[in-house]
């Protein structure tokens, strides 16, 4: 899989969907216009997917789910510190590709840029952490124990105003616990969010393990959402919107 690389004053982006570890063009043809809300200039544009493309990612997440469910958490923590290590050395890039799509101060960019990777790299230090328990039992002849599994496969729906903190708090513990990851980054501001998970998928993830589709809500919100393949969905956004997916 190559990285994408966004470099100022140079092209604008072109982000495909990655899918089971492959960049791929939407099948339509169709791609998201981004622009600068400052000035209007064009910051790059995004691959917008289909039904049938958003089925895709979660086959590719379910295929992947049993090997990365059963994965240990060390080898877990090994990766979320990796990719939190790939998005610092990428920290300027990411920060001002953030600006660009989303308007944010440079300096709040790199923030959030520098966060995100930490949160990676503290939900790796959880993955060692996760514990069932024995639970008191009222029987003599009983012993309740508490086991705690990956549920499977997770989406993570994100939102416009910290799409890469929003993407990290979502996509670290999820695949920290041992589930595999969709994440639908708002049309909005796509392209940070989109690169950021991509680093996650750079830093050794399985094929599969984690996938990223952009795309209109009216093309692909209601199938990751209702999909019997998604197991959870991480979702920050507006009361309306949260009320359509309960």
């Amino acid at each position: 899989m190559d990285l994408i690389e966004f470099k100022p004053g140079q092209e604008p982006v072109d982000l495909p969907l990655l899918i089971d570890n492959e960049w791929r063009p939407a099948r339509s043809g169709k791609r998201i216009t981004v622009s600068n809300p400052a000035t209007g200039e064009l910051v790059g544009h995004a691959a917008s997917a289909d039904k049938e493309e958003a089925i895709a990612a979660l086959q590719a997440a379910a295929r992947a789910f049993p090997a990365w469910a059963r994965t240990s958490g060390d080898e877990r923590a090994a990766l979320l510190k990796k990719a939190g290590e790939l998005v610092l050395a990428r920290q300027e890039e990411l920060a001002t590709l953030l600006t660009l799509e989303q308007g944010k101060p440079l300096r709040d960019a790199r923030g959030e840029v520098g966060s995100a990777a930490k949160t990676l790299i503290y939900y790796g230090e959880e993955a060692r952490r996760i514990r069932g328990e024995i639970a008191p039992s009222k029987s003599r002849n009983t012993r309740s124990l508490v086991i705690r599994q990956p549920m499977g496969v997770v989406v993570a729906i994100v939102p416009w105003n910290y799409p890469m903190s929003l993407t990290a708090w979502k996509i670290g513990p999820a695949l920290a616990a041992g589930c595999t990851v969709v994440v639908r980054p708002t049309s909005e501001t796509p392209l940070a969010a989109a690169l950021f998970s991509a680093l996650c998928a750079e830093a050794g993830a399985p094929r599969g393990v984690v996938n990223v589709v952009t795309g209109a809500s009216s093309e692909i919100g209601d199938e990751l959402v209702a999909n019997p393949l998604s197991q959870m969905i991480a979702f920050t956004g507006s009361t309306e919107v949260g009320r359509h997916l309960m």
